[in-house]
């Protein structure tokens, strides 16, 4: 029987035409702004002794502009979202993670954000059939911690997609010890090319400080983005066997693992840039520098140094426009830091381009009075023509811009409670402050030793 936490913003009706039969549960507007759920809790058999389950969803979103919200199904507090469809209903299929089994376990679902709710609110949400089923030969993976085909030895599992002069596919003698792998290319700064399986990611009890372990090798100046659920983890050169430590969203849950070459250039004219990445024998492992808790992983920029394997834990992207690049840099030099040897540098180059650095992360719970909070050290030498610091993205976002020409500062950035316990993106930022698009000289954003906290000077 499903439940609802509101039943005037919530609503069951078991009348209510669907598009696979009768019986829609909603969410009103006010209802996806606060973030109402519906939510039932049944047994689930232990993984060990059970079949291999799927859930099936069929939803979509009611706007009255070209907005959309992302649709969330919480499965006992891992994170599954669900593409966005504003025009009828749609359905999308996940496979039940280790979350999902072995006694009773919560089925929630709601709203994964609250993008659409400035001003009058104007998104509800509708779902019409919620289904665990017992998955197909090679829908999920075969066991925790496995992902479908990730040996690449087989044509199953992985699918492929490309554009404007990039391609993906498997390839002969450019895996690990000149095994089977994936090869993916780039000619343009244009050109995006990715490759995208399922992966079944562990919890803490199975496999402590899990990571994400490959095989990559390619371009020397190739960087490529890793992505969970359609949510960049991390973006690095080819090394050889790297890691990305798993995030605590994502534990227990299977997710879409996706290996990306993206655009660079945000606009303007392409450049040539012919580049190749080559994966292979993707694994998921215990790594000690990922921590108990890995929204803590990286915070301080020092992990990268501190333990080689691992990639950054930030999603650093490269913005552009007109042919230049505005870069972002891990940098290992101690001077450039406020503690330690790693920093994150952001440089803006010209006034319409911007550096970015993204990651996801848990909103803590409030501390007495101290409510969430978001701190960080920021240092921009100069006095830029635009602006650097720190922002996150929902309805009630805030941006916090740093001082200028006083060496490193905290910034202190308040998270209104309702966002307490989800999945939160912040990002560290540097722009050029917009206008005619000319180049500037670079003009950089340092931050280091950024915390998830909570502050007294935030609301609780």
């Amino acid at each position: 029987m499903w439940s609802t936490t509101n039943d005037v913003r919530a609503v069951i009706d078991p009348n209510a035409a669907g598009s696979i039969d009768t019986g829609v549960a909603s969410l009103t507007p006010d209802g996806v702004c606060v973030f109402d759920s519906i939510f039932q809790t049944f047994t689930m058999p232990p993984r060990d002794r059970s079949e291999i389950f799927a859930v099936d969803v069929s939803y979509f979103t009611d706007s009255v502009n070209f907005s959309s919200i992302v649709p969330l199904v919480l499965i006992d507090g891992g994170w599954n979202t669900l593409p966005g469809e504003r025009f009828d209903f749609t359905n999308n299929t996940f496979c039940l993670g280790e979350r999902g089994y072995g006694g009773d376990v919560e089925f929630r679902i709601g709203s994964a954000d609250d993008s659409t709710c400035e001003g009058t609110p104007t998104s509800s949400l509708r779902f019409d059939r919620f289904a665990v089923r017992r998955a197909l030969a090679g829908e999920c993976p075969d066991d925790v911690g496995e992902t479908i085909n990730g040996d690449m030895e087989a044509n199953n599992g992985w699918t492929f997609a490309f554009s404007s002069g990039g391609t993906a596919d498997y390839a002969d003698n450019i895996g690990a010890g000149n095994s089977r792998g994936i090869r993916i290319t780039r000619s343009t700064t244009a050109s995006s090319a990715s490759a995208t399986s399922r992966i079944s990611l562990p919890m803490d009890t199975s496999v402590p400080s899990s990571a994400i372990e490959f095989f990559s090798a390619g371009t020397a100046s190739g960087v490529f983005e890793v992505r969970l659920g359609g949510q960049p983890v991390s973006r690095m050169t080819p090394t050889g066997v790297r890691r990305v430590c798993v995030p605590e969203w994502a534990k227990g849950t299977v997710q879409d693992i996706t290996f990306a070459l993206t655009l660079v250039m945000s606009s303007g004219a392409p450049i040539n840039r012919s580049e190749t990445i080559d994966l292979d024998a993707v694994s998921v492992v215990s790594d000690a520098g990922c921590g108990a808790d890995a929204t803590l992983y990286d915070n301080d920029f020092e992990t990268f140094f501190d333990s080689p394997g691992l990639a950054p834990g930030w999603a650093v992207t490269i913005g552009g426009v007109n042919g230049t690049e505005a870069p972002a840099t891990i940098l290992n030099d101690p001077s450039s830091a406020h503690s330690g040897n790693g920093s994150l540098r952001l440089t803006a180059t010209n006034v319409c381009n911007r550096a970015t650095a993204r990651r996801d992360i848990f909103v803590p719970e409030s501390n007495g009075a101290a409510g969430p909070a978001i701190t960080a050290f920021v240092n921009i030498p100069s006095a830029p023509i635009g602006e650097g610091g720190l922002r996150f993205f929902a309805q009630s976002g805030e941006t916090v811009n740093a001082p200028e020409g006083v060496g490193y500062q905290q910034v202190i950035m308040c998270i209104p409670p309702k966002y307490i316990g989800r999945r939160l993106t912040i990002e560290a930022f540097a722009d050029g402050g917009g206008g005619g698009c000319s180049d500037i000289a670079g003009e950089d954003t340092f931050i280091d030793d950024l915390e998830v906290t909570t502050d007294p000077t935030c609301p609780n």
